[in-house]
């Protein structure tokens, strides 16, 4: 298992790549794309981004001492959420 820092900058990036991907969505969005199911993946994105903030969120108090144990699940499965989704917003 991760020490709780390096959770912190695994979690960070994790915001930075997600708010990334979800502006870059909602330009497309805006520029006028007729690309189907944009808004649901748009929606997703979002969705997937409130997890990332709530995870870097909990660690954040976890150090300062507010935090439980539950901070530390779930990054193996987050880690290729934003893989997958930074893949989708470079093509």
């Amino acid at each position: 298992m991760r020490n709780l820092q390096d959770l912190i900058v695994v979690a960070t990036r994790h915001v930075a790549d997600g708010r990334r991907i979800v502006q870059w969505q909602r330009d497309l969005i805006a520029s006028g794309t007729k690309l189907p199911g944009a808004i649901n993946l748009l929606a997703r994105f979002e969705r997937s981004q409130a997890i990332f903030e709530d995870d870097l969120d909990r660690l954040l108090k976890k150090r300062l001492g507010h935090g439980t144990n539950s901070a530390y699940v779930g990054y193996s499965t987050l880690g290729s959420k934003v893989r997958l989704c930074a893949s989708i917003a470079n093509r």
